[in-house]
């Protein structure tokens, strides 16, 4: 009788072995990596019931600092405005906040007064623009999508679908954008507001973009007003025939053909229905005209006055005592970290001298 065991089964057995240790060493770790995370609540409980007194008046001392600074320093105010760039206007402006940056940053006080036309010691409490995409909404998302398949081959469309679409917009492809402005002069926003968007009318591509539009608005406009006079000359023309013809039929007989009345009634229908669809369309070019007539659109502009920096994180009654707990709880770590070297340093020392 064979008692060798089957190969499979030996295999089968390792597999086992395999998975339980895998497991067993899953579980210790699990269990070490909890017992570590209750160690470090213990110790950061115990750190601040010792170090509570300590912690609370770093935070009061920060805190008051902190206010006195907010409060007799140079103020920083905020305003921000919502603009609508055209003809792909927006590079010039993303450009243009960069170069008010670098302008600030070397203290070219004069440039920007030229600029804004704003006296230079205004100029002076000008700290950064920024500027960054506007709201987005799904209306605006599918509207240059739609654009994107007309303008796309066959091939484009297949392989890009809505959302990677979407995903690959860059912040230019926004139809809005926001710029914000720090200040050390509250009543400087509005002044500073005609310059960056007449800061735009420089670029000679633009203006010449610009130009062959409004051109084309003026060149339908134009069209449709002829085709309007057109229109009104056959309707005079056709009621100076009717009434022509009704003289004759009033002389002739006085039957009515009122089959004759209903297609007249329905021609001067279609006429004034042509009529109305003209307008329309003038309508809507000057509609549209009205509102890239220019560079810039201001969808809300800035404030009459800038208002304190909302976000209380930039505010020194918060950053500073932050801070100084920081420092404190770094000092107490390097205190520690230096003890525990000391005191590994005399265990090595006393095992080396026991085992010598």
């Amino acid at each position: 009788m064979n008692n060798k065991i089957p190969q499979a089964e030996v295999d089968v057995d390792r597999l086992f072995n395999i998975i339980e240790k895998v497991l067993i060493g899953l579980k210790n770790y699990l269990i070490r990596l909890l017992n570590s995370f209750i160690y470090i609540l213990l110790y950061l409980f115990l750190f601040i019931k010792n170090q509570f007194k300590t912690l609370l008046i770093i935070a009061i001392v920060g805190a008051s600092l902190g206010l006195v600074l907010d409060n007799f320093l140079d103020k920083k105010y905020y305003s921000y405005m919502l603009v609508q760039p055209n003809y792909n206007s927006v590079y010039q402006l993303y450009s243009n906040i960069e170069y008010y940056n670098g302008l600030i940053s070397e203290k070219d006080f004069a440039g920007l007064s030229s600029i804004f036309n704003i006296s230079e010691i205004e100029a002076k409490a000008l700290v950064d623009f920024d500027i960054e995409p506007g709201p987005n909404n799904k209306n605006e998302n599918l509207l240059r999508y739609d654009n994107f398949i007309k303008n796309a081959d066959s091939i484009t469309i297949s392989l890009t679908s809505y959302k990677t679409f979407i995903k690959e917009q860059d912040a230019y492809s926004r139809s809005r954008h926001i710029i914000s402005v720090n200040s050390k002069d509250k009543y400087l926003y509005k002044k500073i507001e005609n310059g960056i968007v007449a800061g735009i009318g420089t670029n000679t591509y633009l203006n010449e973009q610009l130009n062959k539009e409004l051109d084309q608005f003026f060149n339908k406009e134009k069209d449709l007003n002829m085709m309007i006079g057109r229109l009104d000359s056959i309707n005079n023309l056709y009621q100076e025939v009717l009434i022509t013809e009704a003289s004759k039929t009033e002389t002739s007989t006085t039957s009515i053909d009122l089959s004759g009345s209903k297609n007249d009634k329905t021609q001067e229908l279609e006429l004034l229905d042509k009529k109305t669809e003209y307008l329309g369309r003038i309508r809507d070019i000057q509609r549209i005209q009205a509102e890239q007539n220019k560079f810039i659109n201001i969808i809300s502009g800035f404030y009459d006055k800038g208002i304190i920096e909302p976000d209380i994180f930039k505010r020194k009654m918060i950053l500073l005592p932050l801070g100084l707990i920081a420092l404190f709880l770094i000092f107490i770590i390097i205190k520690d970290i230096n003890i525990y070297v000391d005191n590994t340093h005399e265990k090595l020392k006393k095992n080396s001298l026991l085992t010598s």
